[in-house]
């Protein structure tokens, strides 16, 4: 949901747009629209507030999430559900992991940080 509130912000990113026409779009609350913003901000998100007018988003800034990894991707398959992680041991082995267990096509595994990866013919990095 909060991700839905962020395209639409963008979406309308030259104006504000009410807590109660988010509510509207997404069939919440006000006040669960405002606890989600408030989850946005501390994910880094800048939005401002203004009575009476609403919410802008000020400055998405270079959120690395799974959101807006697959927002700007463009592809059809590569990335149709991208996992996002703070910390792995390797991409490559979660990755072979989930695809054992049977996860969809196009599944993109990305991590901040790898405490195990490895590179071209097994060198560690």
């Amino acid at each position: 949901m909060k991700y839905e509130i962020i395209r639409k912000l963008k979406d309308t990113a030259s104006g504000y747009v009410s807590g109660g026409e988010l509510g509207k779009c997404f069939n919440v609350s006000r006040t669960a629209v405002w606890k989600y913003i408030e989850e946005l901000r501390e994910e880094g998100y800048t939005i401002e507030a203004v009575p009476r007018k609403g919410y802008r988003l000020v400055d998405a800034g270079d959120r690395l999430n799974a959101y807006e990894i697959s927002d700007n991707l463009g592809t059809s398959i590569v990335g149709s559900k991208v996992l996002y992680f703070d910390a792995l041991d390797s991409t490559n082995n979660y990755a072979r992991k989930i695809a054992a267990e049977g996860c969809e096509d196009g599944t993109a595994v990305v991590a901040s940080q790898q405490t195990a990866g490895r590179g071209r013919l097994g060198r560690s990095w």
